[in-house]
């Protein structure tokens, strides 16, 4: 079937199908966000928004030590102690 409809259909109804859901997600997050502002005017205290739900942010479950010297060694900073010569 595939070869009687040609790649370009299958693509273009993927990429299609792709721009519709984000196009829906992009129209549910701004209203949640509208109904978010308008219930702080109001006094409601909210702590996530709708596209926090959708995209939770990665968990790091290393203690806050390896996560200090991994991104001081991503970004080739060198802790020097008082101890240590220069």
């Amino acid at each position: 079937m595939l070869n009687l409809l040609g790649i370009g259909y299958f693509t273009d109804a993927l990429i299609a199908a792709l721009n519709t859901q984000r196009r829906t997600e992009a129209f549910a997050v701004y209203v949640t966000d509208c109904l978010h502002s308008i219930g702080q005017s109001l006094g409601v205290k909210y702590d996530r928004r709708f596209y926090d739900i959708l995209h939770p942010r990665p968990v790091d479950h290393r203690p806050a030590d390896q996560i200090a010297a991994d991104r001081l060694n991503r970004f080739g900073i060198k802790v020097v102690t008082p101890h240590e010569s220069i």
